[in-house]
């Protein structure tokens, strides 16, 4: 994890927003791995996280899970229902470590993608479920 500059993160932010798809993807990636966190930051991710089926999308709902924000579950589930799912969500889902998201995971336990990740969300969903944290 780094700390960005202001300036650095104003660009981050404004890149989010770029018509090429490899700048959003970098912005993100620069974002979800920064230690700094803010409104503007979140609301930046919230609108990469909503796009579909792409790298920064996915990356984004990583950074929210990793920041505890509550708009992170929503999009996870949403991505974890889809047919395909990727490495990002299933470690954004272990991030978020929710109850709710055990079923959407087995859907994808038996497929041959990344079983060792998902049983590790897995795992992570059935404890903070066993501790008795209540879920939103």
């Amino acid at each position: 994890m780094v700390s960005l500059h202001f300036h650095e993160l104003r660009q981050m932010i404004r890149l989010t927003r770029s018509r090429l798809p490899a700048d959003r993807d970098w912005a993100t990636f620069y974002l979800s791995q920064a230690n700094n966190d803010s409104p503007l930051i979140r609301k930046a991710l919230v609108e990469v996280a909503q796009e579909v089926h792409t790298d920064a999308a996915a990356e984004a709902r990583l950074a929210l899970a990793k920041r505890k924000d509550p708009r992170a579950l929503g999009l996870v589930r949403k991505a974890l229902s889809q047919r395909s799912i990727g490495i990002l969500d299933i470690r954004a889902a272990g991030e978020l470590a929710h109850g709710s998201l055990i079923h959407l995971l087995r859907r994808h336990a038996d497929s041959d993608f990344e079983p060792d990740l998902i049983n590790q969300a897995i795992f992570a969903c059935r404890t903070r479920n066993r501790a008795g944290e209540e879920f939103d």
